[in-house]
């Protein structure tokens, strides 16, 4: 699935993923109990319905409400 997006769009599934690994870290959730999703289920539900609705980078965890 990954294989037929855009450079572009790949580009900026890396920085939403780096995005959100940093939030998480910020957030206390590394170290507890919390995994992070895989790259394709990022891409299916935080990417999709969180990274590119964001009003801005800090947009992760204030989402939990997402529908995913």
């Amino acid at each position: 699935m990954l294989h037929s997006l855009s450079q572009e769009i790949l580009y900026d599934l890396l920085i939403a993923y780096d995005s959100y690994i940093y939030a998480a870290c910020e957030d206390g959730r590394i170290g507890a109990d919390w995994q992070p999703v895989g790259i394709e289920e990022f891409y299916d539900c935080e990417y999709q319905n969180v990274w590119k609705n964001r009003k801005d980078d800090d947009c992760f965890f204030k989402a939990e409400d997402a529908d995913c």
